[in-house]
């Protein structure tokens, strides 16, 4: 989920989500996500753990998604659902309807 982790973090940086989607960025990045939990702290992303990793990831896809869906609403357009129709669809989704693949 590292790898997963710099693809959205870049992909990111692509949407001009973030400003600095660099390696050092991320690292920054992950230290004050892993501060918050117990104060166990990493300074390089390999070396979180995968609790550690798995939040860093869920909070970065919920970030991303956030600032997408605010965005395609503000196009106008009519925002993906859930099977339900209930909810914003995944998170998946949200960025292939953003960048215009759906």
């Amino acid at each position: 989920s590292i790898d997963k982790i710099r693809a959205i973090w870049i992909t990111m940086g692509h949407h001009l989500v973030i400003q600095d989607n660099s390696e050092s960025a991320l690292d920054a990045y992950v230290r004050r996500m892993t501060l918050r939990s117990k104060n166990e702290g990493v300074d390089a992303t390999p070396w979180m753990t995968e609790p550690q990793a798995y939040k860093v990831l869920e909070s970065l896809k919920n970030w991303h998604k956030r600032v997408l869906i605010e965005r395609i609403i503000a196009r106008g357009e009519r925002l993906k659902m859930n099977e339900n129709g209930t909810r914003p669809a995944s998170y998946e989704v949200i960025v292939a309807q953003y960048e215009g693949h759906l």
